[in-house]
């Protein structure tokens, strides 16, 4: 049987909430590698810093790759506020896993507003291949 436009359309969306993690993963290398976080020695350092500057890039190759398949999937408008709504949650997971950064509640209402705006985006759009 051919796909549904439903399922069309939720494969689109796994795609794109793939793409949003890839996106706060490669941030989140990225400052990994140049932060100071640690004391250890200057070779140790530079080699922690070269892994993470890589996995940046390669997290990012990933991401522009779920991104790109997304859009075969789903309407662009749909793809980008889903990569969007995802790379917040989850830069807010990564900052308070790694990093112990507290989110004020002003940070919290812009989040569910984007949230809010991508599940309009969603219902709104009938068509996800046109």
């Amino acid at each position: 049987f051919p796909p549904t436009s439903m399922a069309i359309r939720s494969r689109g969306t796994l795609l794109a909430v793939g793409a949003g993690a890839c996106a706060a993963t490669a941030s989140a290398c990225g400052k990994l590698g140049v932060d100071d976080l640690f004391e250890a020695s200057v070779t140790v350092q530079a080699i922690v810093r070269v892994g993470c500057l890589v996995a940046m890039l390669v997290w990012n190759g990933l991401m522009v790759n779920l991104y790109t398949k997304s859009l075969l999937h789903s309407d662009a408008t749909s793809a980008t506020a889903t990569n969007t709504a995802s790379n917040f949650c989850v830069t807010a997971m990564w900052g308070f896993l790694l990093f112990h950064e507290a989110l004020p509640p002003l940070w919290w209402m812009g989040a569910a507003l984007v949230l809010g705006g991508m599940l309009l985006v969603h219902m709104g759009s009938s068509n996800p291949l046109s």
